[in-house]
């Protein structure tokens, strides 16, 4: 079987009793929206929504030519066994049934998942955007989650804002497993197929050859310092266009090809001595020629964090229109007239 058309599968959805093999699905219902179930399609795969008596479940299925690229399937089985032994709540428990899906009479495989409610990261800062507390919560829990990933010797693989779910509690949850590296014997020197989005990883990781548990390390400090950046300076999300980006939060590539000649260099070293520490970091990184000898920000991070997280900072922007507190005497916004933040 070769690649899977979208529409192809998307018949198949509509015919659970007829094209799934498990007798659960067989009775599932798939969510609609004006007349077509919904789906959320990336770069292998597309995901659909169901709802099983009185609970909801993803189903996933690749769209990809998997006799080209049989290594996501094959994955997924092993990983569908270690992620129930690990102990990190970040991660979804999933079923991988090799038969799952009859798509144009052949079977294909599929994940089979419960349905994790919550916004991508990009749609839960927009939400947030005025709310420091809140951001300060997600980057928080961000910087905990990746400690607990470094503790395992676990890396997503292609860490962005779509596939980091924050929670209404903002807890995370990760999705997206085709690049996920865990420590065992099956993925020792496994060739990296999925290199992540380039507006999120280091120049050098399309040279990397192997997975392994460092591969994050760039792409987590990327999000770490954007979240820290728009804490302290929320009009920068309109200033750079945030907003109607697809494939990035505050940084780009083009931004990583000459980074202190860029424009939010130049923002950053403006801001508080944690963004500049932080981008002091970033410079060290996009230096390195090698990412395998990278090590990971968050030991530093967390020690440089504190004055972040402290009840005393003062907001340099105003939390309710992002207009900037001339003097450090300012309590009130001369524009809005809201009390400063601190």
């Amino acid at each position: 079987m070769g690649a899977l058309s979208l529409t192809d599968i998307t018949n198949s959805i509509k015919n659970p009793k007829v094209c799934f093999k498990d007798n659960n699905l067989k009775q599932a219902i798939p969510i609609m929206f004006n007349g077509r179930p919904i789906c959320f399609s990336g770069n292998y795969g597309a995901v659909f929504k169901f709802r099983c008596g009185t609970s909801e479940k993803a189903v996933r299925i690749w769209t990809k030519d998997l006799q080209i690229m049989p290594e996501l399937p094959a994955r997924s089985k092993v990983l569908s066994e270690k992620i129930r032994q690990i102990d990190n709540p970040c991660f979804i428990d999933f079923d991988f049934q090799d038969q799952g899906l009859l798509v144009s009479g052949m079977w294909t495989p599929i994940v089979i998942m419960d349905w994790c409610s919550g916004k991508n990261l990009k749609d839960a800062i927009s939400e947030n955007l005025y709310d420091p507390d809140a951001l300060k919560l997600i980057a928080s829990n961000f910087l905990e989650l990746i400690r607990l990933l470094h503790k395992q010797g676990i890396s997503h693989g292609d860490l962005q804002h779509g596939n980091i779910l924050i929670g209404q509690d903002y807890s995370i949850k990760l999705i997206d497993y085709d690049s996920l590296y865990i420590p065992c014997k099956e993925f020792e020197r496994k060739i990296e197929e999925i290199k992540g989005l380039p507006d999120y990883q280091h120049p050098l990781r399309m040279k990397n050859m192997y997975a392994n548990s460092k591969v994050d390390y760039f792409s987590e400090l990327i999000i770490y310092l954007s979240l820290c950046a728009l804490i302290e300076a929320p009009h920068l999300w309109k200033k750079y266009n945030i907003a109607n980006r697809d494939y990035s939060l505050l940084f780009d590539q083009n931004d990583f090809a000459d980074f202190q000649n860029s424009r939010i260099y130049v923002d950053l070293i403006s801001l508080s001595d944690t963004i500049k520490k932080l981008t002091k970091i970033l410079v060290k990184y996009l230096n390195c020629s090698d990412i395998n000898i990278l090590k990971p920000f968050d030991e530093e991070a967390y020690n440089i964090s504190c004055s972040l997280y402290s009840n005393v900072i003062e907001s340099l922007y105003c939390i309710n229109c992002g207009s900037e507190f001339i003097s450090p005497d300012d309590a009130f916004c001369v524009n809005c007239g809201t009390r400063r933040y601190k």
